[in-house]
């Protein structure tokens, strides 16, 4: 059977210590009693993976694969109008992430964390829904789902029964003057679309009535019931017609006393049309769509609308409010009405809300109804046959499948008018549906608009623009005279570099990758590379280019070693050399020990403290450094094994203790023992093994 999720989560909060690595995922458990702040805590662009999601007896536990994102355009305002006039709020700022359940084709995540913590959840599977239990209340491997019963509440018929007037509505090509004019889109506010994945981005002007608040009665709940609609839709937008929707500015009326007086969508179409053409020119949107609390029986919106500028037409007979006069009532709007109180996944009406809105904005993106296809996209049949008998397709109406609530309709379909109701919708327009005739060409038509507005007024649908990040930042290290350092970084969504040396810019070095000819002390400091592109810029963690000190030699064990049971090893070091030749020898006697190997062990045992050096010398300018190192040899034997276990171990300092203070076995040969004679103990563990 063909499986095909879609996934609507609200989940509750938790602290993200520890969890953040670049380029790694953050890895989640649903079941863990701190999941909301550590989501709280996940950054844009972070990869992240929440497990253990069981979607019931049927499934075995899923993980999401998510990234977090924005729903509100950058700078976005809510505009509330009361009796006391008008208020200018800043939307609520939630975290929302979206995503697909892990290795399942076609599928869409998404999951809100409120900012006190709340969580709630919903997963669609072909017209059946599950909501989420609260993950605390669940034991491992209990499912966290539980199927909605869409049948226990009744869904359009409680708003009047649902139609689309789209149908009804002319064609804007026939009614605008000048076909090829468009909206003159405000300069955009926008400044990067964070976590967004799709190509363009659409702004979406809303406004609301006073209907739609008394549902609420409070403006930040409404608001946070807006932005969780359309992050959900927005996320079939994206994964299907390659269009981030971000909500613009918005306007409330907390008032009766607000402009809307139609109560039928087709008056109230060209109601808000007016308006907003006569009073919100100035606001940065691509489309504007009204969502309004009346029961007027579904929605409507003009077809093929995306950045069209407002045109003349004639007032429906029908809207006796909106006089005789001609007048700006077309345009890139639409209307959702009958919008539900609450978006709460025990409220089957959720389903409903999201299916009207989706749909009547898909009409702006130039959708017709599905039984209305014939002849479009390469064939002549419909997609589906759930309406339009007669009028769009020859034969009875009929559901694509034949299982009544089996989710094989789509968004822009009248399947839920058959038996089954609203379980008969998938939330897809259509792209990898297994039902029905051809069912990409929705999507596909969709997204051919949408490249087409983008091409003839990118202002209006300008391509999506991500923030840069750094992956990997240039690493410290040192150098000597005459060296070539070279720092590299490696980013995302960048387009430009520039690299700065202790916060100064340096001229020309605009390339990922920076050499340096270390030329003497005005090379060493930190560097830092920005990256930029058209909507944002980030600066690189820094990388310090330390200068090392002049041509030297060293021994790494300092400048004592003790001999014990093991052989003594010496290890070299030579900074800032080009080439070299290099000997060990006894200081005392000039006798050669070693020669051209910085790994050097004693090929004999000495009787006395001896001293020995390193000696390096540089072939071209014949320059010398040395380094010393006093190799102590206790004068009593014994010191070597003081209990006689053939190791070096703690145990002979402990057997050593017993003399302390005393004149016996006197490591020095200072007639006392001290603190002293402890610096002739070789322990080493590794003598043992």
């Amino acid at each position: 059977m063909q499986r095909i999720l879609r996934v609507f989560l609200v989940l509750f909060p938790c602290v993200l210590t520890g969890l953040l690595a670049q380029n790694d995922a953050v890895e989640l458990d649903v079941y863990s009693p701190e999941l909301a702040s550590q989501l709280q805590a996940v950054p844009y662009q972070q990869e992240l993976m929440v497990h253990g999601l069981t979607l019931g007896a049927s499934f075995a536990a899923e993980s999401l694969s998510l990234r977090r994102f924005d729903v509100f355009e950058d700078g976005a305002r809510v505009f509330v109008h009361g009796d006391q006039g008008t208020e200018i709020v800043a939307p609520p700022r939630h975290h929302y992430f979206r995503g697909e359940i892990q290795g399942l084709t076609g599928s869409r995540a998404f999951l809100s964390v409120r900012e006190d913590g709340r969580v709630s959840g919903l997963v669609g599977h072909e017209g059946r829904y599950y909501r989420l239990e609260p993950p605390a209340t669940r034991q491992p491997g209990e499912p966290v789902l539980a199927e909605i019963d869409l049948s226990a509440a009744p869904l359009p018929e409680e708003h009047g029964g649902f139609s689309c007037a789209a149908d009804q509505l002319p064609d804007p090509a026939d009614l605008d003057p000048e076909p090829a004019k468009q909206f003159q889109h405000p300069p955009a506010r926008f400044s990067g679309i964070r976590g967004g994945n799709a190509t363009y981005y659409a702004s979406v002007g809303l406004a609301t009535d006073y209907e739609l608040f008394q549902k609420f009665d409070d403006v930040n709940h409404m608001m946070t019931y807006i932005s969780d609609l359309f992050a959900y839709i927005s996320a079939i937008y994206e994964a299907e017609v390659d269009t981030h929707l971000v909500i613009a500015d918005t306007d409330v009326w907390t008032t009766a006393n607000d402009p809307w007086q139609s109560t039928s969508t087709g008056c109230q179409l060209s109601e808000f049309g007016r308006y907003w053409s006569r009073n919100r020119a100035d606001r940065p949107r691509t489309i504007a769509h009204f969502l309004s609390g009346k029961n007027s029986g579904g929605g409507v919106a003009w077809v093929g609308v995306l950045c069209r500028g407002p045109w003349m037409s004639n007032p429906n007979s029908s809207c006796p409010e909106l006089g005789t006069e001609r007048d700006l009532f077309g345009g890139p709007y639409g209307v959702s009405a009958g919008i539900s109180d609450r978006f709460n996944v025990d409220n089957p009406v959720i389903v409903w809300d999201i299916t009207v809105v989706a749909h009547e904005i898909g009409h702006n993106f130039n959708s017709g109804h599905t039984h209305c296809y014939g002849g479009i996209g390469g064939s002549e049949e419909p997609v589906d046959k759930c309406a339009g008998a007669g009028d769009c397709h020859d034969g009875p109406n009929e559901l694509p499948c034949g299982t009544a609530g089996g989710g094989c309709g789509t968004i822009m379909s009248y399947c839920h008018i058959r038996g089954g109701g609203i379980r008969n919708i998938a939330p897809t327009f259509g792209m990898n549906h297994g039902f029905g005739v051809l069912p990409d060409r929705v999507p596909e038509r969709m997204n051919a608009h949408v490249i087409n507005r983008a091409a003839n007024n990118p202002d209006c649908l300008p391509q999506a623009c991500f923030s840069p990040s750094i992956d990997q930042s240039p690493v410290s290290t040192s150098a000597c005279v005459g060296d070539t350092v070279e720092l590299s970084v490696s980013q995302s969504f960048g387009s430009r570099y520039q690299w700065r040396r202790n916060g100064q810019t340096l001229a020309g070095q605009t390339n990922a990758n920076l050499v340096l000819n270390v030329s003497g002390s005005e090379t060493a400091g930190s560097y830092t590379c920005v990256v930029t592109n058209d909507c944002a810029s980030v600066e690189s963690d820094a990388a310090v280019v330390t200068l090392d000190p002049a041509f030297a030699a060293e021994i790494r064990q300092g400048t004592h070693i003790v001999q014990g049971l093991r052989p003594v090893r010496l290890d070299g070091a030579i900074s800032c050399n080009r080439e070299v030749s290099w000997t060990w020898q006894d200081v005392a006697t000039g006798n050669v020990l070693g020669r051209d190997t910085l790994a050097f062990t004693m090929p004999f045992r000495y009787e006395e403290t001896t001293s020995v050096q390193l000696r390096v010398q540089d072939v071209q300018t014949n320059a010398v450094v040395r380094a010393f190192i006093e190799v102590l040899v206790p004068s009593d034997t014994a010191f070597e094994d003081l209990n006689g276990d053939g190791c070096n171990t703690v145990a002979d300092l402990r057997f050593l203790s017993q003399w302390w203070r005393t004149q016996r076995a006197d490591a020095n040969g200072d007639n006392f023992i001290d603190v002293r004679d402890f610096l002739y103990l070789n322990l080493d563990e590794s003598t043992c093994e």
